[in-house]
């Protein structure tokens, strides 16, 4: 019964011990699990927020290449109407990228004079924003005003044209897809979740190598002084315990009456010898 009480000991404390190894181990899990997401969703967003200002840095550039035709051309007098050299620029800027949905070109009482459109359609673009750009007094600063924005998976850029006196002369007007953008992101982003998933498994494999191998270790410490104390229990009862029927006087009174006819039988010896 005692040994029995003592083995449901042992398996208690190994459930026990168990149980404190699986915590401490938790803890640098759910931490690195904690800066892992952490760490995911920071690089997420910048990731997302450096795609955006691509993609509206990519746009702002097509509307200023055009723009510098529609200047140059200012700038030595020529009219916008009469400007032969922008239909070619729209069109190899289509030509060039496949991004590239559209560009117009207003004159300065916001009226469209030409546009190129990668479908042949050209989208109804808000004159309103044509008006608020051309009412805005140039700077006298090398940069042209400019508005920007995304809707619809389309960034837009309206960019003020200068004549050759430094006032407004139009507006060039660039729509760029957003998808292609939003793709690259959506591909990036699959590759650090892969990558996450797989730091995590790896980091889950660790942890559970290491609480078996402490597992492990200290179950063959436990049963090893289990059972050196069974073995240390059972010498004990032995030796506590008498031999069964037998008793100290009964044992000690065979002995006397052994040593009895052992003293006869060496007088007889003794006699036949004389």
């Amino acid at each position: 019964m005692k040994e029995k009480d003592n083995t449901l000991e042992v398996e208690h404390a190994k459930t026990h011990f168990l149980r404190r190894v699986s915590m401490l181990a938790l803890f640098p899990f759910a931490g690195f699990t904690a800066v892992l997401l952490f760490a995911a969703v920071l690089i997420s967003l910048r990731l997302e927020k450096s795609v955006g200002d691509l993609l509206e840095d990519r746009t702002a550039l097509i509307a200023q290449q055009l723009n510098n035709v529609v200047e140059g051309g200012l700038r030595f007098g020529v009219p916008l109407p009469d400007q032969a050299a922008v239909p070619g620029k729209m069109r190899s800027l289509i030509a060039n990228d496949e991004a590239l949905l559209t560009v117009a070109l207003f004159d300065e009482t916001g009226k469209r004079l030409l546009a190129e459109d990668r479908d042949g359609k050209i989208p109804d673009l808000d004159t309103r924003i044509v008006q608020r750009v051309l009412a805005q007094q140039p700077s006298k600063s090398a940069e042209r005003y400019t508005r920007t924005w995304r809707t619809d998976g389309e960034q837009h850029v309206v960019m003020q044209s200068r004549d050759a006196l430094g006032g407004t002369g139009g507006v060039v007007w660039a729509i760029y897809s957003a998808k292609p953008a939003h793709e690259a992101f959506s591909r990036t982003l699959d590759r650090l979740t892969g990558a996450a998933a797989a730091m995590l498994a790896v980091s889950v494999l660790l942890i559970f190598g290491v609480v078996t191998l402490i597992w492990r270790k200290w179950e063959q410490h436990v049963n090893h002084a289990h059972s050196r104390f069974r073995d240390d229990a059972l010498d004990a009862q032995l030796i506590d315990s008498p031999l069964p029927g037998v008793s100290l006087a009964h044992a000690l009174q065979h002995i006397g009456v052994a040593e009895g006819e052992l003293l006869a039988i060496e007088r007889k010896m003794m006699e036949k010898s004389i």
